[in-house]
């Protein structure tokens, strides 16, 4: 074998054994990592889009480890929240997190492939130490998009996983807090918004608004995005229930 490929390949698994931390892999990440390996085999440049692809699964795979315990733990927190009772267990679903984490790795793949796309067209053509500059010079999430730059793909996912986790999470919470309800045969239920300027025309003109449990309206799944609104148990009258309006001020002051 030629001594810098060897040398590249060397140095590749390192590379991959470092971003795992000693970490076992799952056996979807394991598949993943080995078609992975085959690929960088193939050419020095295939050793690059290798080391995009194993980055990019490897963090994906981090980021639902750790996504799918918070998701359970908003679950429990809704709750407990809106409960006498303390939850020991939660549903097989939530557990599991299935949807959320196939919805992930797709973003990711879709990440994945951008970068991809980027790298291959810097590399199709003679590039200058100003091009490489430009290709891997890093951008904050929130900063401009840059052509032909490995972050800015990878930006662009990162705020749609972001958006993501951020509406899991809110349904989560939702989810327990709904489980409490329903054990208190809750009765009625008020549409609380955030009251600031940053209310969108959907939710402010049912600010305030009493509901029969189980008959306020819910926005279509995903043209509601990261939605602040609360449907918080009150009686006939619309007083909130003991316990309700002390909780919807610490979850208020909670940063958004």
């Amino acid at each position: 074998m030629n001594i810098a490929i060897y040398t590249a390949s060397s140095t590749f698994y390192q590379a991959i054994d470092e971003m795992l931390a000693n970490a076992s892999p799952s056996d979807k990440l394991s598949k993943r990592l080995q078609a992975i390996f085959a690929q960088a085999s193939i050419s020095r440049r295939d050793m690059l889009g290798a080391m995009i692809g194993a980055g990019m699964n490897i963090a994906t795979a981090k980021s639902e480890s750790f996504a799918v315990n918070e998701l359970k733990q908003q679950y429990i927190d809704g709750y407990n929240n809106s409960s006498p009772n303390k939850l020991s267990t939660v549903p097989d679903k939530v557990a599991n997190q299935a949807e959320y984490s196939q919805r992930i790795w797709v973003h990711g793949d879709v990440m994945t492939t951008r970068m991809k796309e980027t790298l291959n067209k810097g590399l199709s053509r003679r590039m200058k130490k100003s091009d490489i500059n430009k290709m891997t010079r890093s951008i904050p999430q929130s900063g401009d998009r840059i052509d032909d730059n490995l972050a800015t793909p990878m930006n662009q996912m990162l705020s749609r996983i972001h958006t993501l986790t951020t509406n899991e999470a809110i349904r989560n919470s939702n989810g327990g807090k709904n489980r409490a309800y329903d054990e208190q045969n809750v009765q009625y239920v008020m549409w609380l918004t955030e009251e600031d300027d940053r209310v969108c025309d959907i939710c402010e003109p049912l600010d305030r608004q009493k509901f029969a449990y189980g008959q306020a309206p819910i926005p279509v799944t995903d043209t509601h995005p990261r939605c602040r609104c609360q449907l918080v148990a009150c009686d006939e009258d619309g007083n909130l229930l003991s316990g309700e309006l002390d909780r919807v001020f610490k979850e208020q002051k909670k940063p958004t």
